[in-house]
């Protein structure tokens, strides 16, 4: 599966969320999307995924049906769902050759951490953490070329955690991941995304890969910097100098001319 997506520009109300953002999610890649708050990482997510329009710019995706699952920050349920009946539900509609669909879901959601106890609530009844190891869940049993994930470390247990990084690391089919979590994506990503107003920038490797080379920018800019600041302030002192001497020589003119006038009045 490939996905290029080329000059994007999204706004809402007149205002800018990002523009002419161009990117490749290339099969297998495993991409940590990073970037402050409220730049527009979720937007993009959603944007890719299908599930928002954009104003500008291309997407192409080969092949032409394939399938992105997004699965949000906060997971929304069913009010009248319950949590085994939402897995079989998703699984049921999986595509893939599933022989026995209850021994499937049942193991799936021991898997994420929800134990039989849990299998008959509400879906919306759940804590946080809960929700979103039932959306990871859902995830798992989904079918899909692309899986992009928001924040999903939020509310985890160490036992879930360590189940998603594994399902992600075992995964051969593209991520896009946006989190918060260095020790996530250093362990899962192999690039990193950074979303900032001067665009998209694609980083090879983990996050500590991505920071080494943040690093290296940022000390080409200062030096760049230095070197512009060194030649602004010789800049000004050749205008000073040459100010200097314009005043000098302007000065000397005019005494020369009071001294010739002098003389004239002399003789």
């Amino acid at each position: 599966m490939n996905l290029i997506f080329i000059g994007l520009g999204k706004s809402y109300n007149g205002k800018t969320v990002f523009e002419n953002i161009s990117g490749e999610i290339n099969s297998e890649d495993k991409i940590g999307l990073v970037g402050v708050n409220g730049r527009g990482k979720t937007t993009l997510a959603k944007i890719l995924s299908g599930l928002e329009a954009y104003d500008v710019g291309k997407i192409r995706r080969s092949p032409a049906y394939s399938k992105s699952l997004y699965v949000e920050q906060y997971p929304l349920f069913d009010v009248n769902v319950s949590v085994y009946d939402e897995i079989f539900r998703v699984a049921s509609n999986n595509q893939n050759t599933i022989k026995d669909y209850k021994t499937f879901v049942k193991k799936a959601l021991h898997k994420v951490g929800l134990g039989e106890n849990k299998w008959g609530q509400k879906a919306v009844s759940l804590s946080g953490g809960e929700k979103t190891k039932l959306a990871l869940c859902r995830a798992m049993v989904s079918d899909f070329d692309l899986l992009i994930l928001d924040e999903p470390t939020n509310h985890l247990d160490m036992k879930s955690y360590a189940w998603l990084e594994e399902f992600v690391q075992n995964l051969g089919k593209p991520m896009l991941l946006i989190s918060h979590d260095r020790f996530f994506l250093d362990h899962v990503a192999s690039k990193i995304w950074e979303l900032t107003d001067q665009g998209l920038k694609a980083y090879e490797g983990n996050y500590s890969a991505y920071k080494r080379q943040k690093e290296i920018e940022l000390t080409s800019i200062m030096r760049d910097y230095d070197k512009q600041q060194a030649k602004i302030q010789n800049l000004k002192r050749i205008i000073n100098e040459r100010e200097n001497w314009f005043k000098s020589a302007h000065k000397a003119a005019g005494q020369t001319y009071l001294i010739g006038c002098q003389f004239a009045c002399i003789r």
